[in-house]
């Protein structure tokens, strides 16, 4: 319960490592080992208070070993910036938050995304010590537009019609949404974006369905 209370990004990743080497569970114990889990991403991952709160909820069930957050990063800038850091840490869960600045900034196509999307999970369950990827829906914006707001849509039911081994959907588009999954919920935000607390509370009820 230690690490997900706690900011997984201000815990060098030695001694998380350290420390978790020495956790020890009885054999005849009903308690399972944390599952070592790398989160990668764009700016949602720096709130990382969903992140805690949901792992906290559904029973500390995984253990942070590795934290990024890249401000502004697109699905494939994350894969680019991210990926061999997650290699190297050797996680047997991922999960991934990205895809809103793709589809407001870049103005990707949904079948951008797709392919986007498609490339990054190939890539992450490459890694032969993953076993589970948890990808996010995107997260509607108050500054998409009509056009994209239709991408968002059809990515987001994309994303959770996938149905591919070793994937498992986190709607927090969901979440952040007044219900639809692409209306932006003002009173969830900071900034017409970002979640406040009551956002976060509200992704990490979605994380916690998950894990």
């Amino acid at each position: 319960g230690l690490s997900p209370s706690v900011d997984p990004g201000s815990i060098s990743f030695t001694y998380n490592a350290g420390f978790f080497s020495e956790l020890v569970v009885d054999p005849s114990s009903t308690l399972a080992r944390p599952i070592r889990t790398a989160v990668i991403g764009d700016s949602f991952t720096g709130y990382s208070k969903w992140l805690g709160w949901g792992n906290a909820q559904g029973g500390s069930n995984v253990y942070y070993a590795r934290h990024d957050s890249l401000g502004g990063a697109t699905v494939p800038t994350v894969i680019s910036g991210q990926l061999a850091g997650v290699s190297t840490t050797q996680p047997n869960c991922v999960i991934m938050h990205a895809g809103v600045n793709d589809i407001a900034v870049d103005s990707a196509s949904t079948a951008t995304m797709q392919a986007r999307y498609t490339a990054a999970l190939d890539a992450l369950l490459a890694i032969p010590s993953v076993e589970t990827v948890v990808v996010c829906t995107p997260p509607p914006s108050t500054y998409i537009t009509g056009g994209q707001t239709a991408v968002l849509s059809e990515v987001r039911a994309w994303l959770l019609a996938l149905n591919r081994a070793g994937v498992v959907v986190a709607d927090t588009g969901m979440a952040m949404s007044t219900g639809d999954g692409t209306t932006s919920d003002a009173a969830k935000r900071v900034d017409g974006v970002h979640p406040n607390d009551t956002g976060m509370q509200a992704m990490a009820n979605v994380l916690d369905d998950v894990l």
